[in-house]
């Protein structure tokens, strides 16, 4: 069988879904010869290996952020409350000569202060600590999406 300069042959179907012939002329079109889809792969590749990196980053930016102690403060130090980059409550104190004054509604007051503070420092930390995790990081619209979930922007 002869296939040289000016031969007809039919190889497969194009990537547009339709028959093609072409005439042998050196070199096969590039869809034939795999250029398009190596490339394609190439780039997948490249995204998956972001990807792995991502993770690893984002892993190691959780067990930062819960590492994170911060303390709110309300009524001249008489509540504190420490709480964790991952918002969790960690303790609640209140002097004693604050109890005893009887005046509950206060130290209601004074708790809620003290605790949405350490709550905003707390998320004030955990956005710092994931921006640094995403600084280096190629990926489109990430400060807006963090900035969506309060963690930074």
């Amino acid at each position: 069988m002869y296939l040289g300069p000016g031969s007809t042959v039919l190889l497969m179907r194009p990537p547009n879904g339709g028959l093609s012939e072409f005439e042998i002329r050196g070199e096969p079109p590039d869809w034939y010869r795999g250029n398009i889809v190596l490339k394609g792969l190439g780039n997948i590749t490249s995204m998956m290996k972001q990807a792995s990196e991502m993770q690893g980053r984002l892993a190691e930016a959780k067990d930062k952020v819960a590492g994170i102690r911060v303390i709110g403060i309300a009524g001249g130090e008489m509540v504190k409350v420490e709480a964790t980059g991952d918002m969790k409550i960690l303790s609640v104190s209140i002097e004693s000569s604050l109890m005893e004054t009887g005046d509950h509604e206060m130290v209601e007051e004074l708790v809620t202060a003290a605790t949405n503070q350490a709550l905003q420092k707390a998320k004030d930390a955990a956005a710092s600590a994931m921006s640094d995790v995403a600084a280096g990081m190629d990926i489109p619209d990430l400060n807006e999406a963090l900035s969506k979930l309060g963690m930074g922007g």
